[in-house]
């Protein structure tokens, strides 16, 4: 293994290690759930308009938790090796907050590149635990994403190209592919 491999998973760990501590300083107090913003982003976030696109997740976040009347504890933003985030504590049960985050995700313009996720004392709220279905893969949409991707379905050139229409246009309906 070179040795710049190493330097690069040590930078990657040493990144989801602090994401753990920041996630874990916010749930520290009673009630607290913790909306964390990143971006789903093939290829890099260095090749997107990434503040861009986590402002405008944010804003929305936003809004929803001003429309569902939760409280905004604390917010802070981490950019390291991992990509940008951006973590909320908010109080509010997790899996009511995961619910409406899941409508952001499906109905944002740019939501496609979004992932929120709700995080609580008793670890992360997903689709799964919803009884819900994981997101579609972007260029064949009859699979779950994470199956295309552990199977190398389609050619990386081609999900970036994907990735890069949602996040200059906001969407790509019924051409992602093309």
């Amino acid at each position: 293994m070179k040795s710049e491999d190493n330097v690069a998973r040590w930078h990657i760990l040493a990144a989801k290690e602090e994401r753990y501590a920041q996630q874990q300083l916010k749930l520290g107090a009673s009630g607290v759930s913790v909306v964390q913003i990143t971006l789903n982003l093939p290829g890099g976030f260095t090749m997107y308009p990434w503040e861009k696109l986590l402002t405008a997740a944010r804003a929305e976040v936003h809004a929803m938790l001003a429309d569902l009347g939760v409280e905004l504890v604390s917010e802070s933003r981490l950019v390291n090796a991992l990509g940008p985030c951006h973590l909320m504590a908010v109080l509010a049960d997790g899996h009511t907050l995961k619910q409406h985050c899941i409508a952001l995700e499906e109905t944002a313009t740019q939501g496609r590149l979004w992932d929120i996720d709700v995080i609580t004392r008793r670890g992360a709220v997903n689709r799964h635990s919803l009884g819900l279905k994981g997101r579609m893969c972007w260029v064949c949409e009859q699979e779950e994403a994470h199956v295309c991707r552990l199977l190398r379905a389609h050619a990386a050139d081609e999900v970036i190209a994907i990735a890069k229409k949602i996040a200059v246009w906001g969407t790509c309906i019924n051409d992602c592919a093309s």
